[in-house]
């Protein structure tokens, strides 16, 4: 289960040592016909408060090497709103680029449901994951656990703003398989998660209201 772009330039002098009669070029100042141009309102990116994936367990010591991810936003948009989406558990696909479709398993849609999701890698559908809602307090908390190849736990937090909009705050906790191969996989697969959240929380700006 958001969101988070100087050059240094050295001016060198040329000094004034031209030979008697010798003509220097005029030079023509290009900033004269240069306008005033208008400043750009800044782009939102989400925050990415943990830029390394952190991982436990040193090689061959049989740990599980896990990383945590933790991102944030804020939305034009009132809590109630923000979880109306995020509680369409059908409707995620939409605006989650690596999942494929959800599915619920059972007719339970809040609290202890479980669900299958079917997750893709570059963007072909490639396996088919379990996660169960443990933490369900509309709409301020929404937590899962991924019961699948890699597991751990996600959870979105919403907190009401000044003006009718929602901080929303995304974290991912997930963990690989014990040993040194776990340890490389949650590597290569900590960017990818980072990239999916950010992507995720800016197509869900859009449907719940740009983000700031």
């Amino acid at each position: 289960m958001r969101h988070r772009r100087a050059v240094l330039g050295v001016l060198a002098s040329v000094g004034s040592h031209h030979r008697e009669g010798e003509r220097r070029p005029e030079r023509h100042d290009h900033r004269q016909d240069v306008q005033d141009e208008p400043e750009l309102e800044p782009v939102h990116f989400a925050i990415l408060l943990s830029s390394r994936p952190e991982c436990v367990a040193p090689y061959g010591r049989g740990q599980t090497a896990r990383v945590r991810i933790r991102e944030r936003s804020v939305f034009d948009a009132p809590p109630e709103r923000v979880w109306s989406v995020l509680a369409d558990w059908e409707q995620q696909a939409s605006w989650m680029p690596d999942v494929a479709w959800m599915k619920l398993d059972g007719i339970e849609r809040e609290l202890g449901a479980r669900l299958r999701v079917r997750t893709k890698v570059f963007g072909i559908p490639a396996t088919t994951d379990v996660v169960r809602v443990t933490v369900w307090e509309p709409p301020v908390r929404l937590a899962i656990d991924h019961l699948g190849f890699v597991r751990g736990r996600g959870e979105w937090r919403l907190v009401a703003a000044t003006g009718g909009r929602t901080a929303f705050e995304w974290e991912e906790e997930l963990t690989m398989p014990p040993g040194w191969l776990g340890e490389l996989a949650i590597r290569a697969y900590g960017p990818v998660q980072r990239a999916m959240l950010r992507r995720s929380i800016r197509n869900l700006s859009r449907l719940v209201g740009p983000a700031r």
